[in-house]
């Protein structure tokens, strides 16, 4: 179960791998809110950020509104 965070939530306040964090700064990405609306291919499509960095985000920030529960293996 992920920890609860608030959409306004900075994720400078939250303790992240420095380079999913830098990941997300370069983007733009401030907040918790903007990853959880994003959707994984829009995620996956920033440099340095690759599926283990999504699965880390989606457990931590809960799943993309965006997105249906994946099923099984082999997602993102």
């Amino acid at each position: 179960m992920p920890i609860h965070f608030s959409d306004e939530a900075p994720l400078d306040q939250i303790e992240l791998p420095s380079r999913l964090r830098n990941a997300l700064e370069i983007e733009g990405v401030k907040t918790v809110g903007e990853v959880r609306n994003m959707a994984d291919a829009d995620l996956l499509s920033f440099q340095n950020l690759g599926a283990a960095s999504v699965r880390h985000l989606r457990q931590l920030f809960g799943a993309s509104r965006s997105d249906p529960p994946r099923k099984g293996r082999g997602g993102g």
